[in-house]
């Protein structure tokens, strides 16, 4: 069974419109970066008498968002909603998010990892050929070294960096194979 978490940062998402606002939240650090893990439920319901004592019905329902896609189509979870109160008026629509953790998280982990491990090997092949692109263009073109360049130099630090995360990466892959 699937355990739900509602923690302060998911109620704070909810107040976030765009995906923007999200990205620039994650980079300040005002949310954690294990965002990622978190799935959220969207369900609908429809209250036949009064919220607190009466039955509800569901309307629809929908699982497995991560939090970005959830802000980009909350408009249309309030968009369905607002057609149900068009369909019966006297009764209450009201949109419920549940928001939760799969129970696998070492598998989890290890897939956003391998994705961002993906994306750093595929930034260190493009910088690579950048350089060796950059090299036969100063070589041919210019009477200098490429050495000097502060071009040059920016690109080989940004290689550098990229080779890194690429270690720090494998080895985080590495300790959870070694744990699971």
């Amino acid at each position: 069974m699937e355990s739900k978490i509602v923690s302060e940062e998911i109620l704070r998402l909810h107040m976030v419109e765009e995906s923007e606002k999200l990205r620039s939240l994650l980079k300040s650090g005002e949310i954690s970066k294990e965002l990622f893990l978190v799935n959220i439920m969207v369900r609908i319901y429809r209250y036949q008498t009064d919220k607190s004592f009466g039955s509800r019905q569901l309307i629809y329902e929908n699982g497995g968002f991560k939090v970005e896609r959830f802000i980009r189509w909350k408009w249309y979870f309030r968009y369905l909603q607002a057609k149900e109160q068009l369909k019966t008026p006297k009764q209450l629509i009201q949109i419920e998010s549940i928001s939760y953790v799969n129970p696998d998280r070492n598998k989890v982990l290890k897939k956003v990892l391998s994705n961002k491990l993906i994306a750093a090997k595929r930034d260190r092949t493009k910088a690579q050929f950048a350089i060796e692109k950059g090299k036969k263009l100063k070589e041919a073109t210019s009477l200098f070294s490429h050495e000097n360049d502060p071009d040059y130099i920016k690109a080989l630090e940004y290689l550098s960096g990229k080779e890194k995360l690429i270690a720090e990466i494998e080895a985080e892959i590495a300790e959870i194979n070694k744990n699971s």
